[in-house]
């Protein structure tokens, strides 16, 4: 259940806590009834749900969101869908409702999300982003966000010099901050050590475990 203030927020708040105000807002203003689709559209994208819907619960200021499940159809409540979906409503509705000319920070967005939403994230960042010079600074440890940007940049989607990338290196001096450049394919000009190497690294391991025992069960 979520309560609204029946006021315009101007964002979606540090933890999405006004998020239903803006869904509330946009229901009510034929100016954002656009936002609505969208919203809807990435829903869907997601799979999270094939549609949403505010629900007033009586003569109140009392709402709840309910998502159709995209396999059955059948309405559930947003706070019984998972704590991936709840925390994903709040990002979609902020990189669709900020304004232009602003820059929107975000911490970690992929945190309880699968690979595949994740890989969506990224989509939904530089959709975002290609409007009305908005400017995104995201903070976050997910391949995936990036490696589904680098594949929009390879695909002439977006530009890479629309894209900067930073990675924190530890120091014994502390922190560095690096720039990681891309190529007009979206391909790493350097790559540094400690930089998602764990998958590699990791895949090199299997194959080198694989080998190693096909030999052992060959002598």
């Amino acid at each position: 259940m979520y309560v609204t203030s029946g006021q315009a927020p101007q964002d979606v708040g540090f933890r999405g806590e006004r998020a239903v105000d803006v869904l509330w807002l946009s229901h009510r203003t034929e100016r954002l009834q656009s936002l609505v689709d969208r919203i809807q559209y990435w829903i869907k994208e997601f799979r999270f749900a094939s549609q949403f819907k505010l629900e007033q619960l009586g003569e109140t200021n009392h709402y709840r969101v309910l998502f159709s499940d995209p396999s059955t159809n059948v309405e559930v409540n947003l706070s019984d869908v998972g704590f991936g979906a709840s925390q994903l409503l709040p990002i979609i509705i902020e990189c669709l409702y900020y304004p232009p000319g602003s820059l929107l920070l975000m911490e970690q967005p992929e945190i309880h999300l699968h690979p595949k939403a994740q890989a969506h994230l990224g989509d939904l960042f530089v959709e975002a982003a290609k409007q009305e010079n908005r400017r995104m600074m995201i903070e976050t440890h997910s391949e995936h966000v990036l490696a589904r940007v680098r594949r929009r940049i390879a695909e002439g989607k977006i530009e890479r010099g629309d894209v900067a990338i930073y990675y924190f290196e530890p120091t014994p001096e502390g922190s560095h901050v690096r720039e990681i450049k891309l190529n007009e394919l979206g391909q790493f000009e350097e790559f540094p050590e400690g930089f998602f190497e764990e998958d590699l690294e990791e895949a090199f391991a299997h194959l080198e475990a694989m080998r190693e025992r096909i030999q052992r069960e060959r002598q």
